[in-house]
């Protein structure tokens, strides 16, 4: 087979366009389902056909992206595999609507649309068969690079912010000695467990038709048919497996407590968006997240360090919860429009959106008002009234949500990695606070 680098990608792709356009239509098979015989239109990063919406071919592509496709007309053939993405209804989608016009397809605004990125196509013409690695809708990345992708590391501060909290506060507290040995064992058992539900969440959303394409939120590797679910499910197992056996062992060394906090943890994080529980879809999120990336996770950290639990902790990780749980509220916020068109109840889409603006300002105002309280009652030291550094850009935030006017628009685009700005920053400094007041 021809390497991509000795063809001419232009000419390959010419050829395909052409015998598609005369074609107007690909044999399709999926993994699981029947071949079927769809209308097709070629666009510039892809083909677009038709499939059952609902129906067995999209539960198909939504156990497993990999399709074949072959294509007739009387000069020649062709046949490939690729990618299946799941797109939204023809209605949806002027612009690929356009393509089926253009193309002569009579194309029902209900019906819905699969985009089919080849990785691969042969075409058997006059002059032979000609082989083609065929980039069409761009270079895949590597397997390393998809996984990157997948678990999302960017959003690791929110485990490992409140992981640190217990750390210092173990430091900051504690009268006896600290294993800070146990430290890099609690926050890989952390980020892994973490992983799991990021991955684990993936899969549920877009199984559930949650994440879908146009949506925000989600990896981008299922909606894109970068991999298979079953993967990306696998893969969220096998770091809640890593995590638990990590966790069982320090159980083994600390005692019970510690047992129910990480049963907790991995109840909460594979049931947020998973069967059957889905608390995420319960109007639960906010609550779940308050308490397993809050105070669960800094107490856990605090046991494991110094083998005793502080009810200190508990109120001290209560700021860094309130943040955590607003980066969900965000998102939710963003999301209204497009949580209840695929039918899920979040406390946004259920009381609307200025209430949803409200419940927003009310986590953020309680984490500072928190710290002032702590430290009137000699709970905190006053030097952590430095996260009052963090007020400017959670203060920014506030005035995008105001600006929207009630409205979901691309404004609020960006509120929930602001948000995981503010969490992480409000973080360092309560923890920079508790240094300075234990140190002078």
């Amino acid at each position: 087979m021809s390497d991509q680098h000795d063809i001419d990608v232009s000419a390959a792709r010419e050829s395909v366009d052409k015998l598609i356009r005369s074609a107007q239509k690909l044999a399709l098979r999926t993994a699981g389902a029947e071949p079927y015989d769809s209308p097709c239109a070629v666009g510039d990063d892809g083909l677009y056909g038709l499939i059952d919406d609902g129906g067995a071919n999209e539960r198909a592509v939504l156990s497993d992206p990999a399709v074949s496709f072959s294509a007739s007309s009387e000069e020649s053939a062709l046949s490939g595999s690729g990618r299946a993405i799941l797109h939204k209804l023809v209605g949806e989608a002027p612009e690929v609507a356009a393509l089926f016009e253009q193309a002569g397809v009579a194309a029902d605004a209900e019906a819905r649309v699969v985009k089919i990125i080849p990785h691969e196509v042969m075409i058997d013409g006059a002059d032979g068969t000609q082989a083609y690695a065929f980039p069409y809708g761009g270079e895949t990345k590597s397997t390393a690079g998809l996984w990157w992708q997948a678990v999302r590391p960017f959003a690791y501060t929110a485990s490992v912010t409140p992981i640190l909290l217990g750390a210092v506060l173990a430091w900051f507290l504690s009268p006896g000695d600290v294993a800070w040995w146990l430290l890099p064992i609690v926050v890989i058992a952390g980020v892994l467990y973490h992983t799991g539900a990021n991955l684990v969440s993936d899969y549920f959303d877009y199984t559930s038709r949650v994440d879908r394409m146009g949506t925000m939120g989600s990896s981008g590797i299922l909606v894109n048919g970068l991999m298979a679910p079953r993967t990306i499910l696998l893969g969220g197992i096998v770091a809640f497996a890593i995590g638990t056996a990590l966790g069982l062992w320090m159980v083994s060394m600390r005692g019970m407590p510690l047992l129910w906090i990480g049963l907790a943890g991995l109840v909460g994080g594979f049931f947020y968006s998973g069967w059957p529980l889905e608390l995420k879809y319960r109007g639960l999120g906010e609550l779940v997240i308050f308490a397993l990336f809050g105070p669960l996770m800094a107490i856990g950290a605090y046991i494991v360090l110094t083998g005793v639990y502080s009810p200190d902790v508990l109120v001290i990780s209560l700021p860094v919860g309130f943040l955590v749980a607003a980066i969900v509220q965000a998102n939710n916020l963003r999301d209204i429009a497009d949580d209840a068109a695929a039918g899920v109840t979040t406390v946004s889409n259920a009381f609307g959106q200025k209430f949803a603006a409200i419940e927003y300002y009310a986590m953020i105002v309680a984490a500072y008002v928190s710290v002032v309280v702590m430290i009137a009652l000699g709970t905190l030291p006053v030097w952590t009234l430095i996260v009052a550094l963090s007020i400017p850009p959670a203060a920014k935030i506030i005035k995008l949500i105001q600006s929207s006017h009630g409205k979901h628009t691309a404004q609020l685009a960006m509120i929930d990695q602001m948000s995981a700005q503010v969490h992480l920053l409000f973080g360092v400094l309560l923890m920079v606070g508790l240094v300075i007041g234990k140190l002078v």
